[in-house]
């Protein structure tokens, strides 16, 4: 055990401080692999809901980011001057802008995740217990619970939820 975390008689308690470890180290393994890649985190995360929803606009990726439009429009500029992200007028509302991805970052993003793989792969390795189906089970039910408890969390004032199309 890391002599930062501490050790509770609770059960709860024990497996929140359990997984906030393992969550830390996992960032911090993840800003390893996209350093290695040249994507900051900001970046990747942007990358990749642009990723998940090629039809996003700029104005949905800074709500759901929960940034202002401002930062996010300085954020996209950056991407891309980076060759990594076009911007162009939303076909139903000329305001808007719909921001997608160019082959330049499907290729980056394809790098990262070949490296998500192998440090992922080796963390299984050495984790035999990882392996069992009642692990990845639990693990699938927390991914799920966390979701659900960012999506709960109260938002910096003036952000609202995206609208669902």
């Amino acid at each position: 055990m890391d002599p930062g975390w501490t050790t509770s008689s609770d059960p709860e308690d024990a497996i929140w401080e359990a997984l906030r470890q393992v969550m830390t180290e996992g960032a911090l393994l993840r800003r390893t692999y996209l350093a290695t890649s040249g994507v900051t985190f900001g970046q990747y995360v942007v990358l990749q809901k642009v990723r998940t929803d090629p039809t996003v606009r700029s104005s949905e990726l800074a709500r759901e980011l929960g940034v202002s439009r401002p930062t996010m429009s300085i954020l996209l500029r950056g991407l891309q001057r980076k060759g990594w992200v076009t911007r162009t007028v939303a076909p139903h509302d000329r305001r808007g802008q719909v921001v997608g991805l160019t082959p330049r970052a499907e290729r980056v993003l394809a790098g990262v995740d070949r490296a998500s793989r192998r440090a992922g792969r080796s963390v299984v390795r050495r984790s035999p217990g990882a392996r069992d189906p009642k692990v990845v089970g639990a693990l699938r039910e927390i991914a799920s619970a966390l979701r659900h408890e960012r999506e709960a969390a109260p938002r910096r004032p003036g952000a609202t939820r995206r609208r669902t199309r």
